[in-house]
């Protein structure tokens, strides 16, 4: 969590920057959240970081691009097929959905 944390605060240094790195970010913070489900503590910093990405005009696009389908991915699947940490913030990926997609109106 601590290189998180770190990675969280760089990643507000420079808006550029960050975006140059967009094809590691994106696919790490998808790949944590989707390990890290059911652990609020790591949900609450991945938020943060997916919070910074998609206002960062460099990455905002790229990250729906990689997000929205891994998330229709998931609603799409049986229940069965969903394994239960995810089933816990199904509403939460709704929730960053709104999120990417209001920013992204708004931009």
């Amino acid at each position: 969590e601590l290189v998180l944390a770190v990675l969280t605060v760089l990643m507000n240094v420079d808006a550029q920057v960050t975006g140059s790195f967009e094809s590691r970010l994106g696919p790490l913070a998808i790949a944590l959240y989707l390990k890290y489900a059911g652990d609020p503590g790591m949900l609450l910093m991945l938020q943060d970081v997916f919070s910074i990405l998609a206002q960062n005009p460099h990455t905002a696009e790229p990250l729906k691009r990689r997000f929205l389908p891994t998330v229709i991915s998931i609603l799409k699947s049986e229940s069965s097929q969903i394994p239960s940490g995810l089933k816990s913030v199904l509403n939460k990926i709704a929730l960053l959905l709104f999120l990417i997609l209001s920013l992204s109106l708004s931009l």
